[in-house]
């Protein structure tokens, strides 16, 4: 505002001294007019009066004439730097010329004014938009800490899960190893059976009491622990792949995420390059009053929220670096389980009963039986 109305009172005082330099002008000239015209009827008249004189008397004497004639020369000479001097005083033709001076020096400053007030608009409009950009990675940094807080959840969660899964894989294994000592003993009862059936000698040893119960019992067990390691290695399937899923699509945000950071950094180094360019083409003496005007808007604020911009993407860089480890160091957890998992499941694949076992232990509970039932008989 300061500016426009020094600039308009400049305006304004020039139209007032051009009117009062225009009116000054036309005066001098109509002065220098009547002047010219006094000149040319005293030589007139001083013409009459030579040629009435000669008519009347002819011894005049030429060389007095013109001695007068100069005389009256010198004389209007004198009177004519005197009207000028007192034009001049009354005028004032030299303020005239001091002012004129004066405001077109008023003018180039005026010019310089607006130059520096159009570089300081553009420097408060890349300042607002400095302060913009800043508020938005603050924001996209909130929206970042509640994304690193859900895929630390998550990674909990799985770290739990797969804990979970460790111990019931290692009851699993304890379940199955049972398993296999039930089988031990079905194979040795299969065994025994088939030498008796052949009328070969049994070489005496322990026979084992098993009633039909146990063998029932055995029998319900063996099923029971079937359908739950099918059920558990069905279940471990299904969260396994949950995870998995859940753990790439906070993969990928973290990735999206990250590209954005970038880009505005990008668009704030350029903006910053801008900045720094408009400055070097300001002279310095400008850049100084420029940090006490505008508003309070200086170079100095401007360079302050680069720095505070800058030091908000570094910390966001850092935190992505210590995500990206820790991520990295999750999947690397993960990645060791699942080539640990594959070895147990085949494991238990090789131990696994197949439908003949199963159909050959049911024979040879109902062969047990019939012995059983003949030696009651007998």
């Amino acid at each position: 505002m300061g500016t426009k109305q020094l600039a308009s009172s400049y305006n304004e005082d020039m139209g007032s001294l051009e009117v009062i330099n225009d009116r000054m002008k036309e005066e001098l000239q109509s002065l220098l007019i009547n002047l010219e015209s006094h000149l040319e009827k005293a030589k007139e008249n001083k013409r009459r009066y030579l040629e009435a004189k000669m008519q009347t008397d002819g011894l005049y004497n030429k060389d007095e004439d013109l001695y007068s004639a100069q005389n009256n020369v010198n004389k209007l000479e004198k009177d004519i730097k005197r009207m000028k001097r007192d034009l001049n005083r009354a005028y004032g033709i030299d303020k005239i010329i001091t002012l004129e001076n004066e405001l077109a020096q008023y003018n180039k400053e005026a010019k310089i004014l607006e130059k520096d007030t159009l570089g300081l608009r553009f420097i408060k409009n890349a300042h607002i938009k400095a302060r913009k950009e800043i508020d938005a990675n603050l924001a996209a940094k909130s929206r970042y800490s509640n994304l690193k807080e859900e895929t630390d959840n998550t990674k909990r969660e799985l770290k739990e899960k797969l804990e979970e899964l460790k111990e019931r894989e290692r009851l699993a294994a304890v379940e199955h190893q049972q398993v296999i000592e039930l089988e031990n003993q079905c194979r040795k009862l299969n065994q025994l059976l088939r030498d008796h059936n052949r009328g070969e000698q049994v070489i005496p040893g322990p026979v084992p009491d098993i009633s039909e119960n146990d063998i029932q019992d055995l029998e319900n067990e063996i099923e029971k622990l079937s359908n739950l390691r099918a059920s558990e290695e069905q279940k471990y399937k299904k969260m396994h792949k949950k995870y998995q899923t859940t753990l790439a699509e906070k993969t990928q945000e973290v990735n999206d995420f990250r590209r954005k950071v970038k880009e505005k950094e990008q668009e704030c180094k350029l903006g910053e390059f801008k900045i720094n360019q408009f400055r070097r083409s300001i002279p310095r003496n400008t850049l100084l009053q420029m940090n006490t005007t505008a508003g309070g808007f200086s170079t100095v604020k401007i360079k302050g929220s680069s720095t505070q911009y800058h030091k908000t993407l570094k910390s966001s860089r850092m935190a992505f670096n210590s995500t990206e480890f820790t991520e990295s160091k999750e999947v690397k957890g993960i990645t060791n389980i699942k080539t640990k998992l594959p070895s147990a499941t085949k494991k238990q694949k090789a131990h696994r009963y197949s439908l003949d076992e199963k159909s050959e232990t049911k024979n040879i509970t109902k062969t047990i039986k019939k012995n059983r039932k003949s030696k009651i008989k007998l």
